[in-house]
């Protein structure tokens, strides 16, 4: 047996973990998907990364999807799809993510995925027409079935109260 705190060599090397964007760029507020993905075998217990904060460095996690299983021959992938946003322009570098791996002896190692970096851009403004003025709320015309349930909710009410008053 390899001891692994003693050497480089990693001791789960049939567990690698992604991370990839469907882009590299966004604009300010947009939003942006990053995969998880950890490919490893079936003996291998994952300890899926707790996002702390809710961020990835200075890149806020909007929501996060459920871990989803796939089993393909002897490898079992997991993946999870993070929705992602930036809210200032800049370069945002997202560290390697932790994954902590537990194998079939109780040996407990970890595996990263690799980094990111996310280029957020601003808007363009046009800067020769003036600011315009910020605009009202609309009206919006209510509809009967919109209430259907608290008119329901009265009638029936009222009716058991009818009927409580002459039982009573």
């Amino acid at each position: 047996a390899v001891n692994c705190q003693l050497t480089t060599v990693k001791c789960f090397a049939q567990t690698t973990a992604t991370l990839k964007g469907d882009s590299s760029k966004i604009q300010i507020g947009d939003l942006l998907n990053l995969k998880l993905v950890i490919n490893t075998t079936p003996d291998t217990k994952i300890n899926f990364p707790k996002f702390s904060g809710d961020t990835l460095g200075k890149v806020e996690i909007v929501s996060k999807n459920k871990i989803d299983t796939a089993t393909m021959g002897n490898r079992v992938i997991y993946s999870q799809t993070l929705s992602v946003s930036a809210y200032d322009s800049g370069e945002y570098y997202i560290a390697p993510v932790k994954i902590d791996i537990t194998n079939a002896a109780n040996q407990q190692d970890s595996a990263f995925t690799n980094d990111l970096l996310i280029s957020v851009s601003t808007l363009n403004v046009d800067t020769s027409k003036p600011f315009a003025p910020i605009k009202a709320p609309l009206k919006v015309a209510y509809q009967v079935r919109e209430f259907l349930w608290w008119i329901v909710a009265l009638v029936a009410l009222i009716l058991i109260a009818i009927v409580a008053y002459f039982l009573y």
